[in-house]
């Protein structure tokens, strides 16, 4: 573990940190079933894109959740906005209810590893994004505290 990562999760709130493993653990476990299927059932490679499209939403939904830094103690907390509820219940009707109606109305074969690859790409930009503005907010106050 390098001295970024050592520091951001000795100054990253609780919240913060189990977000980061849930997003990592939903990603492994999707990730095998895809890859299963794509050895055990011949899966085309093009789904690929449904991975492209994930990152897309991901990267559209990721204004719901912000980083905030707190400067008395340094710790980082997740502040997301009522906004973030509707985007969570939208995710799920889509990934229980609605995802499959659609994919099957666009004659998507493989429907299950369809939506799995969404929302591996959902995940991933969610994560990212999360990455990103802790580093926004570290690389900040160090430029910060060289200029004062």
């Amino acid at each position: 573990m390098g001295k970024k990562d050592k520091y951001l999760k000795q100054k990253s709130d609780k919240k913060l940190i189990i977000r980061h493993y849930i997003f990592q653990a939903l990603i492994l476990f999707m990730f095998g079933i895809v890859l299963y299927d794509s050895f055990n059932h011949n899966v085309p490679f093009y789904y690929i894109c449904f991975l492209l499209i994930g990152r897309f939403i991901g990267r559209v939904i990721s204004i719901a959740d912000r980083v905030k830094h707190d400067g008395e103690n340094g710790h980082f907390t997740v502040a997301s906005s009522p906004f973030s509820l509707i985007i969570i219940l939208f995710l799920l009707f889509t990934r229980f209810i609605g995802g499959k109606y659609i994919l099957d109305f666009a004659e998507v074969l493989w429907t299950t590893d369809a939506l799995y690859l969404i929302f591996i790409g959902i995940y991933w930009s969610k994560w990212r994004s999360l990455l990103r503005q802790m580093d926004e907010i570290v690389y900040g106050w160090l430029k910060n505290k060289e200029g004062a």
